[in-house]
């Protein structure tokens, strides 16, 4: 602890940035309560610490869609796969978390997910129903 009459210093938590004031670090005082002068308290400004946004291991293949732009950290948020590509093996979402570090973690579950592009299949693969031979245009 602080003892009588000593100072502390307080900054943001790793994965936590300032949001007021341009101060990275606070000093708090260990002195007499102004409401109860028997008991003694940390004084001073206190800081104001907001999470931070993830910046490391987002998404950024177009294969993938995501909603991890504006994750912070202890935040998550899902991957999946862009339109035209399809997922190997299941879930098709993933959901990844903002670590302290900045990072986006894979999904501690199901892994990172794999998307692979879809190809069409040939016209003679396919089979069809018409009702086009033998009529003339016109």
């Amino acid at each position: 602890g602080v003892l009588f009459g000593d100072q502390c210093s307080t900054t943001c938590s790793q994965g936590y940035e300032v949001s007021s004031g341009n101060e990275l670090t606070m000093w708090l005082r260990c002195n007499l309560s102004a409401v109860d002068p028997s008991v003694v308290t940390l004084t001073g400004a206190r800081i104001s610490c907001q999470p931070r946004l993830c910046e490391f291991n987002i998404p950024t293949d177009n294969r993938f869609a995501h909603d991890c732009d504006s994750a912070r950290t202890g935040e998550t948020c899902n991957v999946s796969c862009a339109p035209g590509n399809a997922a190997v093996g299941t879930p098709q979402t993933r959901t990844r978390e903002c670590a302290a570090t900045g990072e986006l973690l894979d999904d501690p579950v199901n892994g990172d997910l794999i998307c692979q592009p879809v190809t069409c299949r040939s016209p003679n693969q396919i089979t069809m129903d018409d009702d086009c031979h033998g009529k003339r245009p016109g």
